[in-house]
């Protein structure tokens, strides 16, 4: 969100409630508002390199593309402002003579920031053929490997949700830490066989969906020292990097459960869908075809997930057919002219 509307804080300052008299309740309540523009805002810019080779032997085509990019300065809403109110108590209401500070509250609120990184990179190969004799089919295999990874600028961190007290420190504080980031991996071939029966007025397509390979793991796990944390009064303190791991700072450190640490690969994955073509007149045609034809959609337990929970998520879409019907308007006022 580039340019987030303001942000509103509602802070009660007292209440009283009457348990039997509407008249005699009373809230009075302070609104705090935040401009979250950021005016320092940059527009984010990508590198992008690209290969290709393409060759034709005979009957057969085929090309081979190799792929990077890499992506600076991405924006998100994850710019952290922590903000300290005060509660008032106000005995002498409506007066404007200042309240009595009663107590704090710490809250937060998120602006844009340049903060996003990410780099992906590939190879994509092709390979299809003329209409092969006797059989009158045509096939076309598309291979993609992708590899992509995301992590983070250090402006912007993971905090914990509340305030803690420390015992070391003898003080809450709202601790936080390095951000993790993630890379997946995905290999996905896709299969088309298109067969013409002239003589019917037909033609076939078989499409062919198989994901090889689908991996993702969670990256800068092991990095669990605090880098800094909040005061109560919305106060930051960075930790110097050379003092991240002092004992003064134990009970700051970032605690993550070991499933977090498990690389979730998914099994091999087939979807295949049909399509048969009937020609009516010049230009038109009508056609059926259904989606993920066998119904094929299995389950498929997760792996990182906590010790003893049990985790399914469905792959593929449930079965789709129908029908399609489709012509070119100037064929068929020629088709009907010959009537």
């Amino acid at each position: 969100m580039i340019y987030p509307n303001p942000v509103y804080f509602d802070i009660v300052d007292s209440m009283y409630y009457h348990p039997d008299s509407v008249e005699k309740r009373l809230a009075i309540v302070s609104t705090y508002i935040f401009d979250r523009t950021n005016e320092n805002l940059k527009a984010f810019t990508e590198d992008k390199y690209e290969v290709s080779l393409d060759q034709r032997i005979g009957r057969f085509g085929f090309s081979l593309t190799g792929f990077y990019q890499r992506m600076h300065n991405g924006f998100e809403l994850n710019g952290f402002v922590p903000v300290s109110f005060t509660k008032y108590y106000r005995p002498n209401w409506p007066s404007p003579q200042p309240g009595i500070p009663r107590d704090t509250v710490l809250l937060d609120y998120r602006k844009a920031i340049n903060s996003v990184e990410s780099e992906s990179r590939g190879v994509e190969f092709s390979l299809r053929t003329k209409q092969l004799p006797v059989i009158n089919t045509t096939i076309r295999v598309n291979a993609a490997y992708h590899f992509s990874k995301s992590w983070w600028q250090d402006n912007h961190y993971e905090y914990f949700s509340t305030l803690r007290y420390d015992p070391n420190l003898h003080e809450k504080v709202r601790p936080f830490w390095n951000r993790t980031g993630s890379w997946r991996d995905e290999l996905i071939i896709h299969y088309r066989f298109d067969t013409m029966a002239k003589s019917l007025g037909l033609w076939f397509t078989v499409a062919v969906q198989q994901i090889a390979l689908e991996r993702d793991k969670i990256t800068g796990l092991d990095d669990s020292l605090a880098v800094g944390y909040i005061r109560a009064d919305g106060s930051v303190y960075r930790i110097p990097e050379g003092e991240r791991a002092d004992p003064r700072y134990e009970q700051l450190r970032r605690s993550t459960p070991e499933y977090f640490y498990i690389t979730e690969k998914k099994p091999d994955l087939w979807l295949i869908n049909l399509r048969v073509s009937k020609s009516l007149w010049k230009g038109s045609e009508v056609s059926f075809f259904v989606n993920n034809m066998f119904n094929y959609r299995p389950l498929y337990q997760r792996d990182r997930v906590p010790e003893g929970a049990v985790v399914y998520t469905r792959r593929n879409p449930e079965i789709f057919y129908g029908m399609e019907f489709s012509m070119v308007v100037d064929d068929f006022v020629r088709f009907l002219k010959r009537y």
